[in-house]
Parts: structure tokens; C-alpha cells; sequence
């Protein structure tokens, strides 16, 4: 068990009154649970009122988006497809150095502007570093990322519970590849969004928000506000769903 885990073990069993009415779980078994977070917006005389069900892995309290298992096996068919020819479009990338070590030098300047020259040469030579073992690095992830979202694509329809370990996986897996940076990230609906532990700390009080009284509560409904007016700007191609309208109230897909 990582430290992670442990920490959110520990802080699940501290706080398992508040999280006894938020989270609901896949199955009895399961390691995935719905987190469920209200947003009570403000709308002149009136109060809509937004739910989210945010995806929680309770091994260690990431929050995932909203996604069904429909949604995620639908993305992972599509990456199965995309996923090569982003990798070919990278490795090019990282082998023509004319293009790649510039750009590289270019983003160390853009990063340590204001800093000294010496931190600056020092993040231009790991970048440097990175993009040369990243012309080996990349055949091999995007190998082994296509294979995950071809499994997926498989198994999904036979154990659709599974499509949430996928989507985990392939999301642990490409931000190791990229190693944060989201400019040649494919999926970044397979990220954490959040992690529960941390949502207490969303406390600032909007004016267009009624709010919970509890830390954690009161967390949720900042994020699920912010993830509303995510989808207020946002088409959801695989939902086939135009922007959340400004008068609509948003519900969570079941």
C-alpha cells in the first residue's frame, strides 16, 4: 500500500460521516464509488441546483469526471485509433532535431523567464535530455497505450465496472509519458481532476453560489461548479451534447 493509499484510508475513516452521504459506491466490492457534489447557483430570485457524480477511487481518493461507461468504453475505441498516429506525429517530432531542440530550448526560456541564466541553461539541457530519450520512450508507451485501449474496446462490453481501471491505467500512463506537459496528451478526461482529500481547500465563497457548511461539502460545490462552467463552454461529442445552457441545470449521466 502506497502512502497514498494509507493517508486516504486514514482520512476516509476521520471523516466518514460527512463521506457516508457523498459516496456511493459501484458494488459492495468495488474500488470505485460516485462522489456526488451540488452546485446551488444563483440565478436573480431564482436557485438552480447542479449535481455532478464525480468517479472516486477509493484506493485513494482521485476524482475522475462524470464519465458513464459508455462515454469511457466510446473515448477508448476512439483512442485506439488516434493513439498510433499521435505517437508516430511525436517520435517525428523528437528525431527532427532542427525543429525539436529549439522548440525545447524555447519552452526551458518560456518556464525560467525572470530566473537566472543558470537555472534557465539547467532546464534547457534536461529538456534537451528528455526529448532525445523520448524518440525510444514514445514507440514503446504508445505500444503499450494502444494495447490498453484495445483491451478496453474487448473487455469493456463483457465487464463494463473494468472500463474504470482502464481509464485510471491509461491515464497514469500517459501523464508518465509526457511527463505532465498536456500538449501531446490525448485523454486528459483520464486524469484526476481532483483528489478528495484536497477539496476542502476549495473554500473561497463565490457570490453566485449558496453554499453547504461543511469544509468538505462546501469544496464540492466550488468544484462542481467550475466543472459546470467547464461544460457551459464544452460540446460533449460522446454524449452528443451541445454547451450546458446558462438557464439549464446540469445533471450528471447516468
Amino acid at each position: 500500500m502506497s502512502d497514498m493509499d494509507s493517508s486516504f484510508n486514514t482520512w476516509h475513516l476521520n471523516n466518514s460521516s460527512i463521506l457516508n452521504s457523498l459516496l456511493y459506491r459501484e458494488a459492495e466490492d468495488s474500488r470505485w464509488a460516485k462522489c456526488k457534489g451540488i452546485w446551488k447557483e444563483k440565478k436573480g430570485e431564482k436557485i438552480l441546483q447542479h449535481t455532478c457524480l464525480f468517479t472516486c477511487d477509493l484506493s485513494n481518493g482521485n476524482l475522475y469526471t462524470d464519465c458513464t461507461v459508455l462515454t469511457i468504453w466510446k473515448k477508448c475505441f476512439c483512442l485506439s485509433v488516434l493513439r498510433p498516429f499521435v505517437g508516430v506525429g511525436k517520435t517525428a517530432y523528437h528525431v527532427f532535431f532542427p525543429i525539436s531542440i529549439p522548440l525545447e530550448i524555447y519552452k526551458a526560456y518560456q518556464e525560467k523567464k525572470g530566473a537566472s541564466f543558470k537555472d534557465f541553461i539547467q532546464t534547457a539541457e534536461e529538456k534537451i535530455k528528455n526529448s532525445l530519450f523520448d524518440i525510444f520512450r514514445t514507440p514503446l508507451y504508445t505500444l503499450a497505450l494502444t494495447i490498453i485501449s484495445v483491451a478496453a474496446v474487448i473487455i469493456g462490453p463483457f465487464t463494463p465496472s473494468k472500463l474504470y481501471e482502464f481509464r485510471k491505467f491509461y491515464g497514469h500512463l500517459e501523464q508518465e509519458l509526457n511527463r505532465g506537459d498536456p500538449e501531446w496528451t490525448c485523454a486528459p478526461c483520464f486524469q484526476p481532476i481532483e483528489n478528495l482529500m484536497n477539496v476542502d481547500q476549495w473554500n473561497l465563497e463565490k457570490e453566485d453560489t449558496e453554499y453547504e457548511l461543511d469544509p468538505i461539502d462546501k469544496g464540492l460545490n466550488n468544484l462542481t461548479r467550475g466543472y459546470v462552467k467547464f461544460k457551459r463552454k464544452n460540446c460533449d461529442l460522446f454524449q452528443c451534447r451541445f454547451p450546458v445552457g446558462e438557464e439549464s441545470v446540469y445533471e450528471s449521466p447516468h
